[in-house]
């Protein structure tokens, strides 16, 4: 249900800056992957913009010379791009989402991302923005989720507005208490950092949208929007930090969409009482969004069955 279409979207580009990017790119990825065989530490960190003082810049080489890089597919749009494939080498192979960039000309790598698992590309890399956001993301037309009239009050601290087009479901929830800001300091991993409790968010692609029993709810897919914590390791003190992060959770596993403070791809913000983020449809099943609902609640007996505004 959750495999994604591998769609590229091409819009305001011609195909031969298309294909001259992409052709650029995989050179790019190809550079990347001698640097490594070579163990050129100067071209490593040239390829990644990183230079000395920089806290991603790297005076050895962590990859084996064995590795080479499968480029399973590039996309690109305007200035950005991502490359898709598997890392591999002796012993070992990985899936591996990259992110780059072109600025004065050249391209460069922005971020690698690895994962055991299949890689939500649209995610990793979105498609252009819908026609929610050409018009400027309207938000003063898109009602919002009745939770004030809810019988069941648990989520009271938040309201909560979606909209929807046919690239992806925009979520806009505002809290009445201050928000903890991405990259907060906290004194240990188990510092609460003291966000009002969230809205559970379900989805439904379309009908029934009441759940029958416990076990159709717990079944059900749902888009999470909460924090985890960041250890950085150092030889006198280790520091932690919170990363607001965007979630879908299917029965069985989870898949980070997007984080922040570090997102390449601005899926979701966070400001002092709101919190945005927008979730390609293609990552929720490619859903009609004619019959598309979320489901708001804390279990089966208790949800509150929401249509966003359809753009």
């Amino acid at each position: 249900m959750f495999r994604l279409a591998l769609m590229i979207s091409l819009l305001g580009i011609s195909g031969t800056a298309v294909a001259g990017s992409e052709a650029e790119v995989r050179e790019l990825i190809r550079g990347f992957e001698q640097a490594i065989q070579a163990g050129d530490v100067d071209s490593f960190n040239r390829l990644r913009r990183q230079s000395p003082g920089d806290r991603g810049y790297a005076t050895k080489i962590a990859f084996p010379s064995s590795v080479t890089i499968k480029v399973d597919e590039v996309r690109t749009r305007a200035n950005r791009g991502a490359v898709f494939g598997f890392m591999v080498g002796d012993g070992f192979e990985q899936r591996v989402g990259i992110h780059v960039i072109e600025s004065d000309e050249d391209w460069t790598i922005e971020s690698i991302r690895f994962s055991d698992d299949p890689m939500d590309r649209d995610a990793f890399f979105p498609p252009a923005g819908g026609k929610f956001e050409a018009q400027g993301q309207p938000w003063n037309q898109v009602p919002f989720a009745g939770l004030d009239a809810w019988e069941h009050r648990a989520n009271d601290n938040w309201t909560l507005q979606a909209a929807i087009d046919d690239r992806f479901l925009y979520l806009r929830l505002k809290s009445h208490a201050l928000l903890p800001p991405p990259g907060k300091r906290l004194a240990d991993p188990m510092t609460s950092a003291k966000v009002p409790h969230l809205p559970y968010l379900g989805f439904r692609p379309s009908a029934p949208y009441v759940f029958k029993d416990a076990a159709s709810f717990i079944a059900a897919p749902a888009i999470g929007v909460g924090t985890s914590t960041t250890t950085s390791f150092k030889a006198s003190k280790n520091t932690y930090s919170l990363n607001w992060q965007l979630n879908l959770f299917a029965p069985g596993e989870t898949t980070e969409i997007d984080s922040v403070p570090g997102s390449s791809t601005n899926l979701i913000s966070v400001g002092p009482r709101t919190i945005q983020a927008k979730v390609p449809l293609s990552v929720l099943g490619s859903p009609d969004k004619d019959r598309f609902r979320l489901i708001i609640g804390n279990n089966f007996c208790c949800t509150l069955v929401y249509k966003p505004a359809q753009f």
